[in-house]
């Protein structure tokens, strides 16, 4: 896929704009990312995917996707 805007993620493998594999889904995305064990969450097209359909979450051309971390602290 190209044309896919990945932001959000201060350390990530992949660039700011990254051509995607075809039929890559966000679960497939955050391994990659080497994010699967952290505490996240995912927008597409300024929608939130919910972590539950992240395996069934194909991106399309042109998607803006934006992966923010959770940070705790006290």
């Amino acid at each position: 896929i190209r044309d896919v805007a990945v932001t959000g993620v201060q350390t990530c493998a992949l660039p700011i704009s990254e051509q995607l594999p075809e039929g890559i889904n966000a679960a497939q995305l955050i391994e990659q990312l080497g994010l699967s064990n952290e505490r996240l969450a995912m927008e597409v097209n300024r929608e939130i995917v919910p972590r539950s359909s992240f395996e069934t979450h194909i991106f399309s051309p042109g998607d803006q996707i934006e992966i923010v971390r959770a940070i705790g602290g006290g």
